[in-house]
């Protein structure tokens, strides 16, 4: 694909696969945002996630993964992750403030890969979009992306990629729903909602108002249709994609409200950023000037650029020959774009069930460019559950020691007492992997954190109301004595 500002590219392809220069802006903000979001929301529980005091030690990392996690977790513990926090915020204060974004962008891809891989058991396909949406935003042609009074439509290999990746999220996750028959149902939706580990904030307001009105199932359906036309978010142009692009966007809002999966909307909605065609950032334009002058507020200058927003490699004047400078940057801006966009269609097309050649399966698995995007699909969860730590103190009383306070092994309250998504994630490994090691690591954790003897580690559930047949039941996993951990 030529340059980004190339106007032989014919129009229906710069209408359908480029991005408006100021919704490169606007994703870059978003970008940095969602990073300060994710790595502050990291540091809550920076010692007993990211550190080996906590309940993942460098040596279950390695006793699973090898390859670069051997090399990222040889670095020192705990000032490898400390360090990584700090750099994180200020890369994402550079990407909101337009500081150098290209370098902001690479820093800051370095401070998520390097967080993911310490803990790759508290992940989610939020972690993953954001992973992937970062390693676009490296070839992005923020020299052509100049914020000033008028947009232009920037076409390249790269906004051809993000606009493709936005749109493969939802079409994947399409044939997946439709593989299952509760999504066909029109259950999903309230199912979801009635499970205790990913409701919060406003989800059992929704369940217990909307539960028997059948609005709960006409939401389930309209997912499902708008799932289905996501194609379109490519495809079409105009008001239609700026009407597509919004609902999609108010599934995530409401999501946010609703649902505890971490980052994943705020990941979401930054890349629907970029979808919005020229005649809606018009209208956001208009619409902020007027307010603007209601104010008596000048605008901003945005249309400073920093040296490293040029698209060529900078090399000292002279020190390399242009031939040389040429190929380096067809090499970095188009080639590999090229190699991640076919990596992305051939994955996808892998997922939805047409054969791909193994070596390209392989070469996809290694470059972790996988496209298989199945959030609550085929089935979604029909039962709440929750991992309890019944613990002896010394004194003989009984303490649910990973709160502190008292036991109650069987009430699904535990699952909304979860301290947070990344928890929930970690403690899904602990009941449905193979888990021994991750099972004494947090035992020993707690041993060592708790004024405990003797911990157990419980796994409650019972199915969702109105699913048939009703279970409830629980299982003791692991029994542990401190004392082994002190010997």
């Amino acid at each position: 694909m030529k340059s980004a500002t190339d106007e032989r590219i014919p129009a229906w392809v710069r209408a359908r696969l480029g991005v408006d220069s100021r919704a490169i802006g606007a994703f870059r903000v978003a970008l940095g945002l969602v990073l300060l979001v994710d790595v502050l929301s990291r540091a809550r529980h920076l010692r007993a996630l990211y550190t080996d005091a906590g309940i993942v030690p460098r040596s279950v990392v390695l006793a699973e993964y090898g390859g670069p996690y051997e090399l990222v977790l040889s670095l020192p513990d705990p000032w490898y992750p400390l360090v990584l926090f700090p750099i994180g915020v200020v890369c994402g204060l550079a990407l909101i403030a337009g500081r150098r974004p290209r370098l902001s962008v690479f820093a800051g891809l370095l401070v998520v890969l390097l967080l993911q891989m310490r803990n790759p058991y508290v992940l989610n396909g939020g972690d993953v979009l954001l992973r992937i949406l970062f390693v676009w935003a490296l070839f992005l042609p923020y020299e052509d992306a100049r914020l000033g009074s008028e947009g232009r439509q920037l076409v390249s290999i790269a906004t051809a990629g993000l606009v493709l990746q936005t749109g493969l999220v939802y079409a994947v996750n399409a044939t997946h729903k439709i593989d299952g028959d509760t999504w066909w149902a029109g259950d999903a939706v309230a199912q979801v909602l009635a499970t205790e580990q990913y409701t919060y904030l406003f989800g059992d307001f929704v369940l217990d108002f909307f539960g028997g009105t059948g609005l709960l199932v006409a939401a389930n359906y309209a997912w499902i249709a708008l799932l289905v036309c996501s194609p379109l978010l490519v495809l079409a142009t105009g008001r239609l994609r700026t009407a597509l692009v919004s609902l999609f966007a108010l599934v995530h809002v409401g999501m946010l409200l609703t649902l505890a999966v971490g980052h994943f909307p705020l990941v979401s909605l930054a890349s629907l950023v970029v979808l919005y065609p020229p005649g809606a950032w018009d209208w956001v334009q208009r619409s902020a000037g007027r307010v603007r002058n209601r104010l008596g507020v000048s605008a901003p200058a945005l249309d400073s650029i920093s040296s490293w927003e040029r698209s060529t490699l900078r090399f000292p004047s002279g020190a390399v020959p242009d031939r040389v400078r040429s190929v380096a940057h067809a090499v970095v801006f188009r080639a590999v774009p090229a190699v991640l966009v076919t990596f992305s269609l051939l994955s996808a097309a892998g997922v939805v069930g047409f054969p791909t050649p193994e070596p390209t399966d392989e070469a996809i698995e290694t470059a972790d460019f996988g496209q298989n995007w199945q959030m609550f699909a085929p089935e979604p969860p029909d039962r709440t559950w929750w991992i309890a730590t019944p613990a002896e103190r010394p004194d003989g009383t009984s303490v649910d020691a990973f709160h502190d306070r008292p036991f109650a092994a069987d009430s699904p309250a535990q699952a909304n007492h979860m301290a947070s998504f990344r928890w929930r994630k970690y403690f899904q490994t602990l009941r449905f992997a193979d888990t021994h090691p991750r099972q004494t690591e947090y035992a020993r954790y707690l041993c060592e954190n708790r004024n405990i003897e003797r911990v157990e580690l419980y796994y409650g559930y019972q199915t969702v109301p109105g699913e048939q047949p009703y279970e409830a039941g629980g299982e003791t996993l692991a029994a542990f004595e401190c004392s082994e951990f002190t010997e």
